[in-house]
Order: C-alpha cells, then sequence, then structure tokens
C-alpha cells in the first residue's frame, strides 16, 4: 500500500504480485469485466462487494481479514467497544471448534 491514505487501506496489490498476477488476470479470476476494477480496489478508491472479497481473498490465498487489515481492526474495536456497553450477560460465547 502506497503512504497516501486512502478510503479503504489494502494489501491486495502486494499479494497480488506475490502470486504473479497481472490486473487483468486477478480481475478474469474474480469475474470483475475490466483490470480497471482491480485497479480501482488495489488504490483503496473503492471497497467491493461481499462476494467479490471473498473472491479476492480465495484467488489472494488470504484471509479477508489480512487483505483488509487496517478495515478489519477498526471495525473490530468497533464491535468490542460497543459489545461492552450491552448490559451483562447478553453477550455470547461461541464455543470453540473442536
Amino acid at each position: 500500500m502506497s503512504k497516501t491514505q486512502t478510503k479503504y487501506p489494502n494489501s491486495l496489490l502486494q499479494y497480488r504480485e506475490r502470486l504473479g498476477f497481472t490486473q487483468e488476470q486477478l480481475a478474469h479470476l474474480v469475474g470483475c469485466r475490466r483490470a480497471q476494477t482491480i485497479r480501482r480496489i488495489e488504490s483503496g478508491g473503492t471497497l467491493p462487494g461481499v462476494v467479490t472479497v471473498l473472491r479476492l481473498s480465495a484467488a489472494l490465498r488470504a484471509p479477508v481479514e489480512f487483505l483488509y487489515q487496517e478495515t478489519f481492526k477498526t471495525l473490530r474495536e468497533e464491535v468490542r467497544t460497543t459489545e461492552e456497553r450491552m448490559p451483562k450477560g447478553q453477550q455470547g460465547v461461541l464455543p470453540l471448534p473442536l
């Protein structure tokens, strides 16, 4: 990611380059019609929909929270803050998978 602030910072470029994909190839893999869409997503100018994000995660072989690390951390903190304000007894504990 560049040093400039973007609306939706991400690490897509690094993961794409690590795998050797061009923007055109990645666009084809995730079902985007044009490489320009990937360019806008990588630059942080647009936030793709959930299906596209999941496809990007699969194509780039990285969890979504790695691709959008800053956004994930911010949202996680917002959720935790809201959770802490809930009346006691309403926070559920999910069982760990076996």
